[in-house]
């Protein structure tokens, strides 16, 4: 087992190495070392620009039309990961990395030369310092100008056109975009993180990451607008609170890592406080009666041509007071018999259930003023 784990992580050690062989050059050659940290630095920059080009294009189908004529068809992904797994394997088959060789390395540079070791002030200047600086530089440079024209057109048709643009859909705007900008704002924290652990301070960086994080949230907010649309032309259901939920945990995420970057914080505080911030969210979130308040709010906002019945019988029984009132005031909106039926289906099980557990242990105060809507006493109950 102990062997295949090493056959298994050979290619990867290897190729880990040989990334490791750029920051340990010596003397004699720092300065090819020096060039092949540009070409490397700028490579990775390329792609990670990349990445997060693909997902604001996710996450805006405007800044996708407004990028459409950029031709990245001569990019073959599929060769390149070919290529560059190809590599990283016969890398491993070639040269592998066996246990008594993992003993010796372990003992001696895994901690001596940690490529993540934080450098600080006291420590001279590093080409692993030089190679991450220039990425940080090159990446948040490329993010803040594209985020910069994702908002500019999003401002320009929310605040100034107030519409939609031609051949784009509220579903456009909305699902694809909230997925894109939770994953671009969650990676390009990560590698806020790793500046941090890495000790880079550069006061140009420090603005970049500053202005990147508002323009974030700016995104954000459009976002919150774009859902709202959303709600007002079609109706509130669960999976849209949860937009709204997702993206104020993103935005209090952005501001945490604001205040952790100013306070010089390390990724554990970020991380704890994170982690606090979702269980409050959470727990929060759970005293109220989402069922009621979906159900309040179709039924009231919403043209009585326009109100899905079906996706309100699908709710739980908290909104079983509520529907039984409408469809007696409008039977002819209950189309389908399986409508009408499921409905009062589900009475009938609620006051079986709660006839069956009539105990103290089992009294739910929600469940107590359904029957109080109903008129129903628990010792009374049909």
């Amino acid at each position: 087992i102990v062997a295949l784990f090493f056959a298994l992580s050979s290619p990867f050690v290897r190729f880990g190495e040989r990334i490791a062989k750029l920051f340990q050059a010596k003397e004699n050659e720092q300065s090819k070392s020096k060039k092949m940290l540009y070409v490397g630095a700028i490579i990775t920059s390329f792609l990670i620009i990349l990445l997060f080009f693909f997902l604001y294009q996710g996450a805006n189908p405007l800044f996708k039309n407004f990028t459409k004529n950029i031709d990245l068809s001569w990019i073959n992904f599929a060769f390149i990961m070919l290529c560059v797994s190809g590599w990283i394997l016969l890398l491993g088959m070639l040269k592998p990395f066996t246990i008594a060789r993992n003993i010796s390395w372990d003992a001696t540079k895994l901690v001596q030369k940690a490529i993540f070791k934080p450098i600080g002030p006291e420590i001279e200047v590093s080409n692993t310092l030089i190679f991450f600086k220039l990425i940080s530089l090159i990446v948040f440079i490329s993010l803040n100008v594209m985020l910069l024209l994702l908002n500019s057109l999003d401002i320009q048709n929310i605040f100034i056109y107030n519409k939609l643009p031609d051949g784009i859909t509220l579903s456009d705007f909305v699902h694809f975009s909230v997925n894109s900008s939770i994953t671009s704002i969650v990676l390009a924290i990560i590698i806020i993180v790793l500046i941090q652990q890495l000790g880079i301070k550069n006061r140009m960086l420090k603005i970049l990451i500053y202005g990147w994080i508002f323009q974030s949230i700016v995104m954000l907010f459009h976002t919150i607008i774009r859902n709202s649309w959303y709600i007002k032309g079609y109706q509130l259901t669960y999976s849209r609170i949860g937009v709204y939920l997702f993206i104020m945990i993103a935005i209090i995420g952005l501001i945490y890592t604001a205040y952790s970057i100013s306070k010089e914080k390390n990724y554990w505080f970020l991380m704890n406080i994170n982690i606090e911030t979702w269980i409050i969210v959470l727990v929060i979130s759970s005293t109220f009666s989402w069922d009621r308040i979906i159900t309040n709010y179709n039924l009231s906002e919403k043209k009585i041509d326009q109100i899905d019945i079906q996706y309100l019988n699908s709710l739980s029984e908290n909104n079983l007071d509520l529907m039984v009132k409408f469809e007696k005031k409008h039977p002819d909106l209950f189309k389908y018999y399986s409508q009408k039926e499921q409905l009062y289906d589900r009475k009938k099980y609620f006051f079986k259930r709660m006839k069956k557990y009539n105990s103290w242990q089992s009294f739910s105060l929600g469940k107590q003023a359904i029957l109080i809507n109903f008129k129903v006493r628990r010792k009374m109950m049909p």
